[in-house]
């Protein structure tokens, strides 16, 4: 995103008082127009910040919605949205329940049933039947109840011993039109239902089984696929009067994980600073830090005709950014 902004200011410690300060200096007048972001939103116990700025992204009543299961699963209900089996009382069977909690990102929250977590911590838990299938999503923009699709994209994980449905990138979708038909017409109960507004995406779990693409999460802000609707959109990304576009090309961003705890030293950033002029790498670390295993590292993209040589790329440039750790 540094490619892209006029200023870049980074926090030395995150908090709600800080990003304020930061927005109070940048625009004290309240005039410019701010969109928060993927980690970010999830960790501010209200938008109060935003302040009378125009808001691109979910109102503070939405979020309300989509922080609380009840309200949200009431929401898909009267929309007549499907979604798997969602309860807050089961019986322990190996692999055939998830827990999740309504406020996970990523993947960060979800994992397996079993006799450790077998009970909930909090009313923001609950467990949903497991679905064996493909996620995929839906990124859109809306605006003032107008609608305007990005893109369709499949998801693959980065599965962590004790996170087993780690994010660990995305790359577009090509969908038969009967797919891209039910999706965005789900997209759009979803929409007028929670009243959505800016930038957001839907996931959904589409079985082996059937081609019955069933509701699991919204992310009511931008994240990974901010960097990948760039190239297709560009400086068209949020005007609503833009067509949806159905590109050939195979666009793809994986996050890259640390694979051991580590310092990055100034010889490493260096490195990881001249590959990224050869290579399409954001999100560096800015200094000196020390890494956890497993913490996201940076993010890697590629492109190209077909989803095995994207792919293949990712990869290729993954192991690259590895090496340097």
């Amino acid at each position: 995103m540094e490619q892209i902004c006029n200023e870049t200011h980074y926090l030395k410690k995150f908090t709600k008082n800080s990003l304020k300060k930061i927005l109070l200096n940048l625009d004290p007048e309240c005039k410019k127009k701010i969109l928060l972001g993927s980690g970010v939103i999830e960790e501010l116990d209200n938008v109060s910040l935003i302040s009378r700025r125009k808001n691109f992204g979910a109102s503070k009543e939405t979020l309300k919605i989509l922080n609380d299961r009840k309200k949200l699963f009431n929401s898909l209900d009267l929309s007549n949205v499907a979604y798997p089996k969602s309860t807050v009382n089961v019986r322990y069977e190996k692999e055939s329940w998830l827990k999740k909690d309504i406020s996970s990102f990523g993947g960060t929250k979800v994992n397996y049933l079993n006799m450790d977590n077998i009970n909930l911590r909090s009313q923001r838990e609950y467990f949903q039947k497991f679905i064996d299938g493909e996620v995929i999503s839906v990124q859109f923009f809306i605006s003032n109840k107008k609608l305007k699709f990005h893109s369709i994209c499949s998801q693959w994980n980065h599965p962590l011993k004790d996170k087993p449905f780690m994010l660990g990138g995305l790359i577009i979708k090509k969908t038969s039109k009967n797919l891209e038909k039910k999706l965005f017409e789900i997209v759009k109960k979803i929409c007028y239902s929670i009243k959505l507004e800016g930038l957001n995406s839907v996931d959904f779990i589409l079985s082996k089984k059937n081609c019955n693409p069933k509701f699991i999460e919204i992310n009511a802000r931008p994240g990974l696929s901010i960097n990948l609707l760039s190239k297709i959109y560009k400086d068209k990304l949020l005007d609503i009067s833009q067509e949806y576009i159905r590109t050939r090309i195979k666009f793809a961003t994986a996050i890259i994980y640390s694979k051991k705890k580590f310092f990055l030293k100034d010889k490493q950033l260096l490195k990881l600073i001249d590959l990224s002029k050869s290579y399409d790498i954001s999100e560096l670390p800015y200094k000196k830090k020390k890494f956890l295993k497993d913490e996201p590292f940076c993010l890697v993209h590629a492109q190209s005709s077909s989803e095995n040589k994207t792919k293949k790329k990712i990869k290729e440039l993954s192991n690259k950014v590895i090496k340097l750790m």
